[in-house]
């Protein structure tokens, strides 16, 4: 999984056009590297590989410093046997990039300088290949729990991973700078306001996509119409506690990402409520959706 519903997104194992800037001399081989290291005195994590579809050859990838997580798409190809170089964005994007020019060609170290896109600004880069992040179901391994009063949801997710929580959202993001990349992470939106069920006979009415209400309880839509049908509308995956509701539905979108349409991808989305206060998330990180649990009241509602 890589991205989130209503964000721009992809599916990895496809890519960008190439980049013109930085022709291969001769056909090479990467395969995956992920690194970790210092840009000038930053500490970043990096991920860099072989492209795919719908780049028909050279580079990509993505790193982030660690101080905020925030990915940058890479976009390259080789310049010399063992050597690349990799501009900060894709190709088509327009004016001059910060760039990479890396030696590649040692086993463990990899080094080289950082530029600025107008040459004035030159960092150092040193940086060691290390192996790819564990996977949400191996680093769950050494769980941390998230409890807030204000969420009606708890939270169980792997230590070392990023959570980021306001009064309104939560971003849980894997150290992979590939997941990071490509918005592989489970985001959740806190709200108020919950209606009652409908009067018989009345349509059902959206609540927050896919999620409806109907005049028996919560229905999801299981297609692409913009109508709850009897024909496109069904009861969610649910759990219940005393305190509130856990529903589960698949969502299948039209997928995109820094170099553009994907494919389609899918995603699980939640919905939990309890009494007037209610999480959407929407996940492509969590190995089960269990864990996630429901909560008690908010602090501050009625």
């Amino acid at each position: 999984m890589c991205c989130s519903v209503g964000l721009v997104c992809c599916l990895w194992g496809v890519g960008v056009a190439q980049s013109t800037s930085t022709a291969s001399p001769s056909p090479q081989h990467l395969g995956d590297m992920w690194l970790e290291g210092n840009v000038g005195g930053e500490a970043i994590r990096a991920y860099i590989g072989d492209a795919g579809w719908p780049k028909s050859s050279g580079l990509w990838g993505a790193y982030y410093f660690t101080k905020n997580w925030s990915a940058i798409p890479l976009d390259g190809d080789w310049t010399a046997p063992g050597r690349v170089r990799l501009t900060e964005g894709v190709a088509g994007d327009a004016g001059a990039k910060r760039r990479f020019d890396l030696n590649i060609s040692q086993p463990g170290a990899v080094e080289g300088t950082w530029t600025s896109a107008d040459g004035a600004r030159v960092l150092q880069v040193r940086l060691r290949r290390v192996p790819k992040p564990a996977p949400f179901e191996v680093a769950i391994r050494r769980p941390r729990q998230f409890a807030d009063s204000k969420w009606p949801m708890r939270l169980s997710y792997p230590d070392g991973w990023r959570l980021d929580v306001s009064s309104t959202e939560l971003t849980l993001r894997s150290p992979d700078p590939l997941d990071t990349l490509f918005d592989n992470e489970l985001h959740c939106v806190r709200g108020g306001g919950v209606p009652s069920p409908l009067r018989p006979g009345d349509p059902p009415a959206e609540f927050s996509r896919p999620f409806f209400r109907g005049d028996s309880g919560w229905l999801v839509a299981t297609g692409l119409s913009a109508d709850c049908t009897t024909a496109a509308c069904q009861p969610p995956e649910s759990r219940a506690t005393e305190a509130g509701v856990f529903l589960k539905s698949s969502v299948e979108y039209r997928s995109h990402g820094p170099w553009g349409y994907m494919g389609l991808a899918e995603a699980s989305v939640y919905l939990i409520v309890v009494e007037q206060t209610w999480v959407r998330c929407t996940d492509r990180l969590l190995d089960v959706d269990t864990r996630i649990s429901v909560a008690g009241r908010p602090k501050g509602t009625p």
